[in-house]
């Protein structure tokens, strides 16, 4: 099968606006489909200012601009000023300003990412030999993946879209396997899968969007609970491509997706790493065929004996 990647980045922040919080992160999902902005936050926006004694949480559906929650979609959290005193928080796909807002009256302080497809209600994993419920046992497309949440003062270095935090390691990691290329470099639910293509462009791409590839102990952190020992349903190049990134299920009709949220990082396709795993004396890897200056060149995978 094609040889593809997932990226992940450092959880640095970049510029903060005026604001007073904890450390820990301001918002964070309470309930599969509401937000909580934590006690203590204190947010300037121009003559006014947004500020929360208490832990306060929000119904996305009762802030939500236009429509209602879709799956496999970023969503971000602005606070607005209506009237002529209040603040308001309302929750928007579109990334400049809520609809009814113009960009320079609002601030954007967070944002999530949606479920694409059903989880399902009794997946199980081990972790230490101990067998554990999935986490996302009995959520829907639509809900927030708690992991996704992201705040002002708790995101990744590249932009946040199509990413959940791995707390175990510290950093962020695409929820899907790779769409597109170079500046268009994406995670993305549906986006068609980049792949059959060499490590050197995989890594040119990642570093295009701040971000770079996973190393063999992130790529175990990132994928921790998704299925085991199993393949895409179908077990080709087409039953882990067609239709895009995100959503599948194993042989076993179980979803292929691990307790933060990664989507088919396990028995779908091959993926490059940034360092060596452990996968065994003799290996494959995709690169050039053809002999150096002969055209046209050529591509396909090379078989490597220890």
């Amino acid at each position: 099968m094609a040889r593809v990647n997932l990226g992940r980045v450092r959880g640095k922040d970049g510029y903060i606006p005026p604001m007073y919080f904890e450390s820990a992160p301001f918002l964070v999902a309470s309930d599969k489909r509401r937000i909580t902005v934590k006690a203590g936050t204190k947010i300037d926006l121009g003559e006014r200012t947004f500020s929360v004694d208490v832990d306060t949480e929000y119904d996305i559906a009762s802030i939500l601009d236009v429509g209602a929650l879709a799956f496999g979609k970023d969503y971000y959290l602005f606070i607005c000023p209506q009237g002529s005193a209040d603040i308001v928080v309302k929750a928007s796909l579109t990334k400049s300003a809520p609809q009814g807002f113009s960009a320079e009256a609002v601030e954007l302080i967070g944002g999530f990412h949606t479920l694409c497809a059903n989880v399902g209600d009794d997946l199980t994993y081990f972790e230490g030999n101990v067998e554990k419920n999935h986490p996302l046992n009995g959520y829907i497309a639509g809900d927030i993946l708690p992991y996704s949440v992201w705040c002002l003062n708790h995101r990744p270095y590249s932009e946040p879209e199509g990413m959940v935090y791995i707390p175990t390691l510290d950093f962020w990691c695409d929820i899907y396997l790779q769409s597109g290329s170079g500046a268009n470099t994406k995670s993305a639910y549906r986006g068609a899968i980049t792949r059959n293509r060499q490590y050197v462009d995989f890594v040119e791409d990642q570093f295009c969007v701040k971000k770079e590839l996973l190393d063999d102990g992130e790529f175990a952190a990132a994928m921790i609970g998704s299925n085991e020992m199993t393949a895409v349903a179908g077990t080709n190049d087409a039953g882990a491509t067609s239709g895009g990134a995100g959503g599948r299920v194993d042989t076993a009709g179980r979803r292929m997706i691990s307790i933060y949220g990664v989507e088919e990082g396990c028995g779908s396709l091959w993926q490059f790493l940034r360092t060596t795993s452990a996968g065994g004396a003799d290996g494959t890897f995709y690169g050039q065929t053809s002999a150096q200056g002969v055209t046209p060149v050529t591509q396909g995978w090379i078989t490597t004996v220890g």
